[in-house]
């Protein structure tokens, strides 16, 4: 703690690549819980949104649930609740309802985009999409801010 490190346990998606297997710590509580009993101020919660909308049609009520305990967040979206790796606005997460959820339970952490297909982008279209993936991101400080109509 005294260097700034601690430890986030991130929320699974709810099953196994096929659906085959539920995964402990794929819901908000049993999240709350991992981090509770690991005993240490140093442990928190990450949470991917792309993983909580396999779990979650409305992912506030999750980020209620843990509080305090969030620390960082990864801002993917899919469309059919499968592993996308998405930008936001580009899938079925709700971005403009779950958002401000941020700012209600005074989440501090970073925002983390995570575009996972830049490499078979065209050289000539990475510009475009890296100022798009800008443009987005800035929408998301906005509405996890409060500051979005």
């Amino acid at each position: 703690a005294a260097r700034g490190v601690g430890l986030a346990f991130e929320n699974p998606p709810a099953t196994a690549a096929g659906g085959l297997k539920r995964r402990f710590a794929s819901t908000a509580e049993e999240l709350a819980a991992l981090v509770d009993a690991f005993g240490d101020e140093r442990a928190g919660a990450a949470w991917d949104f792309g993983h909580g909308h396999r779990s979650y049609a409305d992912q506030r009520r999750a980020l209620g649930v843990l509080g305090p305990r969030l620390r960082a967040t990864r801002l993917d979206d899919n469309r059919d609740r499968s592993e996308a790796h998405a930008l936001p606005f580009l899938g079925g997460v709700d971005w403009a309802s779950c958002l401000p959820a941020l700012h209600e339970i005074a989440y501090r952490g970073d925002l983390v985009l995570e575009p996972e297909f830049m490499d078979r982008l065209p050289d000539a279209l990475r510009d475009e999409f890296a100022r798009l993936a800008f443009a987005l991101g800035t929408r998301c400080l906005e509405l996890a801010e409060g500051r979005a109509a």
